[in-house]
């Protein structure tokens, strides 16, 4: 199964500045086979109005027609308005559709260049985008407009004011002079990748927001989590805290058995990363289900691995001493485990590698990702490796089925009146259900009611014979 690359989307998100200022000194070259405008791909934002002080929403869309050679590693985003009409509120609020064609979306603020103010989004693609799926789950997003999510904005001016949210390229200029553009970007199929398009397009669509004569419909946007808190420094790796634990269970073979994955830190963190292992002789991890922002995963049933990486650009996934409840692992217990009394499922450092290729390698280690400020005092997002660390494994206890004689309710392997009263003081007193519901279904009729123990009763003292004849006189006891 093969992954996006962590390490190539966090060197992406490196090259993004977070503020803004000053003229483009280092534009980009378009340089065929490497820079193109290939226009066929382009941005496009709704129009929508509003009264003063209201707050409106402006979707933001992508539409890709046709896709080139190699693996699509996501998209940038490059939008810019008018801040003397309007107020940017933050983060967009993203999409389920979104999250179906990305994962981890990057959020910066530009300040204002030449009159106007904007935003940068980079759009990581999911691992489905890094080969083409012959089954053709990649296709539906080919042609069909991506809804990205909505920005916010608090409108400002007098009715008739507006103002156009554009997707502008070569005007919003980085922290360090260099030229902004809007973008898709692939990397080659085969190792070393280390980029072969950079893909631009003329094609973009801008909204219109204007300003009308009416009273505001909505005061505030819709709530979301807060943004993480913003430390001056990242922590060490004491320091931070971090705990991650996975819970056990117990369980007989052939079922599947849930395995939670918990983080607890002394730190507001934005998201996480984490690997393991488990014996395949003996498990199946058959699905991951995050239940935090959705995020890249690995699953390899061969080598027994796995991975989750899931991170907001800003928003808080748990609070400092916060214990989070992040994931939920379903494994299946094979037939062999019938052997064994347990099986344990581990956290420890994994690293994917392509050949050779560092670059290409997709490391999953046990890390928290927080927000810091740089030297230049924008907010960037700092990696925090989680050692010393409480790892408590899932240790799966293993039950074999054993067999009781039917009518056995309280699991002794006798049948007598202590089981009738057993299943009597259950229906009737409130008590713990019998230690074998199987056995205390004594006529067979899929239900444990007041039939069963007259039943019993019937068959011990007044020689009626077994319900359904003597066959079976055994049932499985888990």
């Amino acid at each position: 199964m093969r992954q996006v690359s962590v390490l190539a989307v966090l060197s992406l998100v490196s090259l993004i500045p977070s503020t803004s200022r000053g003229e483009c000194r280092y534009p980009q070259p378009i340089i065929p086979g490497a820079f193109e405008y290939t226009n066929d791909f382009y941005f496009s934002a709704s129009s929508t109005e509003g009264a003063p002080g209201e707050v409106v929403g402006v979707e933001l869309i992508l539409t890709i027609e046709q896709l080139h050679e190699g693996y699509l590693n996501g998209a940038g985003l490059v939008a810019a308005y008018d801040p003397t009409v309007a107020d940017l509120l933050g983060e967009p609020i993203y999409s389920e559709e979104f999250w179906e064609f990305g994962f981890s979306p990057f959020f910066y603020e530009l300040r204002e260049t030449q009159g106007l103010k904007g935003f940068i989004l980079v759009l990581p693609a999911r691992n489905n985008f890094a080969d083409p799926d012959p089954g053709g789950s990649i296709g539906r997003f080919i042609g069909v407009p991506i809804n990205i999510g909505t920005v916010y904005f608090r409108l400002r001016g007098v009715p008739g004011d507006a103002f156009e949210l554009r997707f502008l390229d070569d005007v919003l200029a980085g922290s360090l002079g260099q030229c902004l553009r809007n973008q898709l970007s692939y990397s080659e199929k085969l190792p070393p990748r280390r980029g072969k398009l950079t893909a631009y397009s003329t094609r973009h669509v801008s909204g219109l927001v204007q300003i009308v004569d009416r009273e505001p419909i909505r005061a505030e946007p819709p709530p979301l989590p807060p943004d993480a808190k913003v430390y001056g420094e990242a922590p060490t790796n004491e320091t931070a805290g971090a705990r991650f634990e996975l819970s056990g269970g117990t369980t007989t073979p052939g079922q599947i058995v849930p395995v939670d994955f918990v983080i607890t830190s002394n730190y507001e963190f934005i998201g996480y990363l984490t690997g393991g292992t488990f014996p395949t002789e003996y498990l199946e991890l058959r699905r991951i289900e995050v239940l935090t922002t959705p995020g890249v995963q690995l699953i390899d049933n061969q080598s027994g691995e796995f991975g989750v990486y899931a991170t907001n650009s800003r928003r808080r996934m748990g609070a400092e001493g916060e214990r989070v409840h992040v994931a939920r692992l379903y494994f299946r217990v094979k037939e062999a485990a019938r052997d064994v009394k347990e099986v344990a499922v581990s956290l420890q450092d994994l690293t994917r590698t392509y050949g050779d290729n560092v670059i290409a390698s997709a490391p999953y280690v046990n890390r928290i990702r927080i927000l810091r400020a740089d030297a230049s005092g924008g907010i960037v997002a700092a990696t925090v490796e989680a050692t010393p660390i409480i790892l408590a494994q899932g240790v799966i206890s293993l039950q074999s089925p054993t067999r009781t004689l039917r009518g056995d309710a309280d699991f002794t392997t006798a049948l007598d009146l202590a089981d009738a009263v057993v299943t009597l003081n259950f229906l009737f007193l409130g008590c713990p259900t019998p230690d074998c519901p199987n056995a205390a279904d004594f006529n067979l009729d899929g239900r444990l009611d007041i039939t069963d123990p007259i039943a019993t009763l019937s068959t011990l003292f007044l020689g009626a014979p077994m319900p359904g004849g003597e066959e079976p006189r055994e049932v499985p006891c888990n």
